[in-house]
């Protein structure tokens, strides 16, 4: 009696459905398996690019690096290590007085003070500051540590 019900057939299935339903299910887990293993291999193709990308940044720093400190030492000018070295005069020279905190521009109004007058020019705040003039050593001492 159960069987004659064809909804119900269609929803317990005999030896003959179970033969198909694991043949489908062994086709999807194969064609699951060679998705996995081309994400596998995708994820290893991106990652040797991505540190291939890597080793080049890190030689570009490097050579990047050494080109500032031949420009700091004076051993070459800017001109010549942005010619020499193919990297553009603007980035040389804005990297290389950054080190010493000077404005990129010479007649811009950004203050620059030596490392070696830090303490004096904190001396130098605090006395004012103590002397009445209407600066407030605590907000000047934080705008200067900002540098």
């Amino acid at each position: 009696m159960r069987n004659e019900n064809p909804a119900f057939r269609r929803f317990a299935p005999g030896d003959e459905d179970e033969s198909v339903l694991e043949t489908e299910l062994m086709s999807k887990t194969s064609r699951l398996k060679q998705i996995t293993i081309q994400l596998g291999d995708e994820i290893k193709n991106s990652n040797r690019f991505i540190d291939d990308l890597d080793n080049k940044f890190s030689k570009s720093q490097n050579i990047l690096t050494a080109t500032i400190g031949r420009v700091v030492n004076h051993s070459s000018t800017v001109n010549q290590a942005a010619i020499r070295f193919n990297i553009p005069y603007s980035t040389l020279y804005d990297r290389t007085h950054e080190m010493y905190k000077k404005p990129a521009c010479g007649s811009c109004s950004t203050p620059w003070v030596p490392k070696d007058f830090d303490e004096l020019l904190v001396d130098v705040i605090i006395k004012l500051s103590d002397w009445g003039h209407g600066i407030n050593f605590p907000v000047i001492s934080e705008f200067v540590c900002l540098f």
